[in-house]
């Protein structure tokens, strides 16, 4: 299993829509497993995919011991295709996150790949454009790291 978060600090970069287009070909084309871990509170990974999101999103997971991340796991309507969902709450469970004690960060963060290792080929990260604390962490538990880029034209005066 291989996983691979997908970064830029700045907005409107294409972070989401690289994850959906990979994702869709590695589970469609390739016919590989793959679960994408929605950790943007905007949700668009998860609303392109699913026809539902759940009430609880991987914040829970993140900042509970006893939370299984199967209670945030939806399926798509894609074969191969699933999404660990977040909600809204994310954008505010980083100061929570940070007070945890480090063994517990890392045993909540384990989670996210442990508990999937052995049912997908691939878990893709959607990391929304703010690079904080807990940013950081998700990004360090992954095998690679996408930094997506976009070259802004100059104008001439």
């Amino acid at each position: 299993m291989k996983s691979i978060a997908f970064f830029n600090n700045k907005g409107g970069v294409a972070k989401t829509t690289s994850v959906v287009n990979i994702d869709y070909i590695l589970g469609k084309v390739y016919q590989r497993k793959v679960l994408i871990v929605d950790c943007d509170g905007q949700q668009n990974a998860s609303r392109f995919l699913s026809d539902e999101i759940g009430s609880m999103g991987i914040e829970k997971v993140l900042t509970e011991k006893t939370v299984s991340p199967d209670s945030s796991l939806t399926s798509t309507r894609y074969e191969n295709i699933d999404v660990l969902t977040s909600t809204s709450e994310i954008n505010n469970c980083c100061e929570k996150f940070h007070g945890l004690d480090i063994s517990e960060q890392e045993c909540n963060l384990k989670k996210l790949i442990d508990f999937w290792k052995d049912k997908y080929d691939y878990i893709l990260f959607d990391i929304p454009p703010a690079l904080n604390y807990l940013s950081e962490n998700i990004i360090s538990i992954a095998d690679g790291v996408i930094i997506l880029q976009i070259k802004h034209k100059n104008k001439k005066s």
